[in-house]
C-alpha cells in the first residue's frame, strides 16, 4: 500500500473513533508512557494535538511530565508553513498557547529553545512499521526538524495503533524512530534495523 493510502486508512481510522474509544486509548498511551524512563534527559520536545482530529491527547502526558520529572524542560514549536520549519519555545506555565489555521495549538511567545539542546522528542504519526519508518501528515516538517537536532537525540513516536510490517516508500530524508509507544506496548527500534 502506497504512503497515500496509508496515510488516508490512518487518518479515517482515527475520525471513526468513538469519543470513548478515543478517552480510553490516551488512558492507555499514558500508562505506556509512565514506564518510559525520561530521567536521563533534559529537553524534551512534544507535539501538542489536534484533538479534533484525534491525535494523541499530549496534554494529559505533559502533566504526567511535569509533575514527575520536575527538571525537565518542555520544549513545543510553532509552525512557520510558507518555510515548513519549526520555532521551539519552552513550555511552562506562563506559556500562552492560541490555535493556528490548522487547529495546532502553539504558543504565542516566549522563551526560545535552540533544537540542538532538545535530547528527546515526541513525535506525532499515523502509522509506523517494524523499521522505526513513520508516516505523518506528508508535508516533512518533523524530517526536516529531526535533521537538526542533535545525531543521539531519542526519538520517540506516539501511536493510538499498532504498526504496520512494512512502509514500502521509504528515501533517504526519512528519519527513523528509536521508539515507538503505543496503548499496549513500548516498542524498540534496532538501530541494525533496514531502512
Amino acid at each position: 500500500m502506497t504512503k497515500e493510502k496509508l496515510r488516508k486508512s490512518f487518518l479515517n481510522r482515527r475520525t471513526l473513533l468513538t469519543e470513548k474509544e478515543y478517552e480510553y486509548l490516551n488512558s492507555q498511551l499514558l500508562a505506556q508512557v509512565i514506564r518510559f524512563n525520561f530521567c536521563d534527559y533534559n529537553y524534551l520536545h512534544c507535539f501538542l494535538p489536534i484533538i479534533k482530529n484525534k491525535e494523541p491527547n499530549t496534554f494529559s502526558i505533559i502533566d504526567f511530565l511535569r509533575t514527575t520529572y520536575p527538571n525537565l524542560y518542555i520544549v513545543i514549536s510553532r509552525t512557520n508553513f510558507s518555510t515548513l520549519s519549526l520555532k521551539h519555545y519552552i513550555f511552562n506555565k506562563k506559556t500562552i498557547l492560541s490555535n493556528n489555521n490548522f487547529g495546532i495549538p502553539e504558543p504565542i511567545d516566549g522563551e526560545i529553545c535552540s533544537s540542538d539542546y532538545i535530547d528527546i522528542i515526541l513525535i506525532p504519526l499515523l502509522t509506523f512499521d517494524q523499521h522505526g519508518h513513520r508516516i505523518g501528515y506528508g508535508k516533512g516538517i518533523y524530517d526536516r526538524f529531526l535533521t537538526e537536532c542533535r545525531p543521539n537525540a531519542v526519538k520517540v513516536g506516539l501511536s493510538l495503533f499498532e504498526g504496520i510490517e512494512h512502509i514500502d516508500e521509504t528515501n533517504s530524508f526519512d528519519q527513523r524512530l528509536d521508539y515507538c509507544i503505543t496503548p499496549t506496548q513500548i516498542v524498540q527500534f534496532s538501530i541494525t534495523s533496514s531502512k
